[in-house]
């Protein structure tokens, strides 16, 4: 990765909810982490009920969020938008963190990047720096304050 790269990435991840409470020294790992990854236009990032293996935020580009009914669900109907999500918003956070399945489908509007922060990836940065967890949680509490 080049220093403009981890550049880059250092700030979208400063001004991510979930990790906005950790120094440059602590983003450093996560960046590095971190793998890019293109979607097309209409591409599904990730499906309502699927199990959650990893955290995305946008790069660039817009992505829709979609809720389906569970009976539209099984029918493959990705539901109705919710929301949109556009450069520097996190998507997958709460399935990754808590196990759960996927609560929304999120869908590329048009050509996007994300970067993407695997489940194990995130594992073995808390067994490496705790302290990531305890800026993490401030990042939630912070979230969910506003």
């Amino acid at each position: 990765m080049s220093d403009a790269d981890l550049f880059s990435r250092l700030a979208l991840l400063r001004n991510v909810s979930l990790f906005a409470q950790l120094s440059d020294e602590k983003l450093r790992p996560v960046a590095q982490v971190a793998e890019s990854r293109h979607w097309e236009a209409g591409e599904a990032i990730c499906r309502q009920g699927e199990a959650g293996t990893a955290l995305y935020i946008v790069r660039e580009g817009r992505m829709e969020v979609r809720v389906a009914k569970s009976g539209e669900l099984e029918a493959g109907d990705l539901g109705a938008a919710v929301a949109t999500l556009e450069k520097g918003q996190i998507f997958g956070e709460v399935a990754l963190l808590d196990g759960s399945p996927r609560s929304a489908s999120v869908i590329a509007l048009e050509d996007a990047e994300t970067l993407q922060i695997s489940d194990g990836a995130l594992d073995e940065l808390l067994d490496i720096y705790p302290e990531i967890a305890t800026g993490i949680i401030a990042g939630l509490v912070e979230y969910l304050r506003r």
